[in-house]
């Protein structure tokens, strides 16, 4: 049992020993010293990410990744339907990406990007954001990253080795950007919400409601206190808090929905009896879910402007 942020509560060491600590007036200090203290690298592992099966994240067949809808309705898809119907600005493939690889990917990329725009509410075009934005296959991999989004190229990047379950959060990172960009915000609108707190335009004031809330729970002292053991802030700044929280709504409407999609997103939720997590607990989720579906409500009127 690690429990972050509580009084008197008792860290267990991956030595079984136990370390008990009060809490100061944030409770950061003492839960990041304790987090150095122990085994960060297994800690990691085990625990914060052990609902993350990295090493199975590689795309497997099309048809083994999801339960929903059948958006081709029989039909194959081809590189031309792909395009045409989500509009990217271009799509890239890596050398090594083999042929059958590419229609895997084409397929669960159409099908996952099919089921969110679903979710949001939103045509089919704005997968791409209406062509603002394009995509790679194994190409653009950064050693450190199985997904990433690139702003300056305005591209979204997934991995050939890692792909499933990024899709989400990169395409949430592609939105905030260009919600950005047209208030003038920087490169992403939830770290810049300076630059949006005046604005009455609604999807500014639900997206800063939403990350309110997100910071004031217990994924944000776990995401703090890892961010310490590391030489550069990553799980607690604001673009990725609410990329998470995205990916985690996201998952959740699915199951709502007698759906799944492990490319679009996996395991975002924590496990019943977890009580800490870099995404929000269950019982913070569930306060949230509603703060989502009010931003996601906003998206259509604001993307046709």
């Amino acid at each position: 049992l690690i429990t972050f942020g509580l009084s008197n509560k008792a860290y267990k060491c991956p030595d079984n020993g136990y370390i008990y600590t009060d809490r100061d007036e944030d409770g950061l200090a003492e839960i990041q010293r304790k987090v150095v203290e122990l085994n960060t690298a297994q800690y990691q592992n085990n625990c914060v990410f052990k609902n993350k099966d990295f090493h199975k994240r590689a795309l497997p067949c099309a048809s083994d990744i999801r339960i929903g809808k059948d958006h081709l309705m029989g039909a194959e898809l081809t590189p031309e339907k792909f395009m045409h119907d989500l509009k990217f600005l271009g799509v890239q493939f890596g050398n090594w990406v083999t042929d059958k690889e590419r229609i895997d990917f084409l397929v669960a990329t159409y099908n996952a990007l099919a089921d969110l725009m679903e979710i949001l509410g939103l045509p089919l075009h704005y997968a791409s954001l209406n062509g603002r934005i394009g995509i790679a296959f194994g190409s653009r991999g950064k050693s450190t990253a199985s997904a990433h989004y690139e702003p300056s190229h305005q591209l979204i990047s997934i991995t050939k080795t890692k792909a499933i379950g990024n899709l989400c959060h990169e395409y949430f990172h592609a939105l905030d950007h260009l919600i950005a960009e047209n208030a003038g915000a920087g490169k992403f609108a939830s770290k810049n919400q300076d630059k949006l707190i005046f604005s009455q335009e609604p999807v500014h004031t639900t997206l800063i409601s939403t990350l309110t809330k997100v910071k004031s729970g217990d994924c944000m002292r776990t995401s703090k206190s890892f961010d310490a053991t590391r030489t550069k802030v990553y799980f607690s700044l604001d673009e990725e808090m609410m990329a998470r929280t995205f990916e985690q709504w996201v998952e959740h409407t699915l199951q709502c929905n007698g759906q799944s999609n492990s490319f679009l997103v996996f395991d975002a939720i924590p496990h019943q009896d977890e009580e800490f997590s870099i995404y929000p607990l269950k019982n913070e989720m569930l306060e949230i879910a509603p703060l989502m579906q009010q931003f996601a409500d906003t998206l259509c009127n604001y993307l046709d402007k």
